[in-house]
């Protein structure tokens, strides 16, 4: 719709910190309505430009919009664009934030083909844009890794499969579970009552999809491997409830 309601704005910078206030009066500056405005909401509305409609004390203007306050005038597009420019910055400011508060170095244990720790090493973390994901991942693995999607029920390769040996990270090859941990939970998911170290598999707050859930990680490349539910068996009373997709069993040497 092309009407925008009339308010008395005196400053939209006015309260924000500097260098936020001088962002949007930098965009408002840079931005103006040309003719072809009212032409289009003419198209829209179906009136011609510069009428007016009266409606529970709210004036919409078909015409060039704007926003209009004492010593300020605020268009639709400039109020879009201020907003993305100040979405785009913090959007930026806080990936700056995350990667100085991200380890460059990890604590990973390193496991034997046979499954016996070989002690813990510092470890550069694992970083690749979606591209190289995409070069050596099929498109199921790279979606559940990357994405954080979850495959569907008793369709993975490993929801009933029983093998000796360790299950690593699809992406990465860092070791997360051994088989002698793995339970049948009945959900058509593998399940495993514990990761084979807390180095390896680390735990994230998810609330996505209106539920309050822990996420399982690889500490090593931040693949997502699952969830993590307190209705496991005992002695941990957990289930590491995981994709197929996130996991690459390799048997167990002797």
């Amino acid at each position: 719709m092309c009407g925008f309601f009339r308010n008395t704005v005196r400053d939209p910078a006015a309260g924000a910190n500097p260098a936020l206030a001088q962002l949007i009066r930098w965009r408002l500056s840079q931005v103006e309505f040309g003719p072809a405005a009212a032409n289009d909401c003419a198209r829209e509305t179906g009136r011609q430009p510069g009428h007016e409609t009266v409606m529970r004390s709210v004036v919409y203007v078909h015409k060039p919009q704007s926003f209009v306050g004492n010593g300020v005038e605020l268009t639709r597009r400039s109020l879009c664009l201020s907003a993305g420019s100040l979405l785009v910055l913090g959007a930026a400011r806080a990936a700056r934030a995350d990667d100085a508060e991200t380890p460059q170095t990890l604590t990973i244990e390193k496991f034997s083909a046979s499954g016996e720790s070989l002690g813990e090493s510092k470890t550069p973390r694992i970083v690749k844009n979606e591209a190289d994901w995409r070069a050596v991942l099929s498109p199921l693995q790279f979606e559940v890794t990357r994405h954080a999607q979850t495959e569907a029920p008793y369709t993975g390769i490993y929801w009933d499969f029983h093998g000796d040996g360790l299950y690593r990270c699809v992406c990465c090859g860092t070791a997360a579970f051994d088989s002698a941990t793995k339970y049948d939970s009945h959900t058509g998911w593998p399940s495993f009552n514990r990761a084979i170290s807390y180095d390896n598999v680390v735990r994230k707050t998810d609330d996505s999809h209106m539920m309050h859930r822990v996420e399982a990680l690889c500490a090593l490349c931040d693949a997502h491997l699952g969830h993590i539910f307190s209705d496991g068996p005992r002695p941990t009373g957990l289930r590491y409830c995981m994709n197929s997709a996130a996991l690459n069993f390799v048997a167990r040497a002797h």
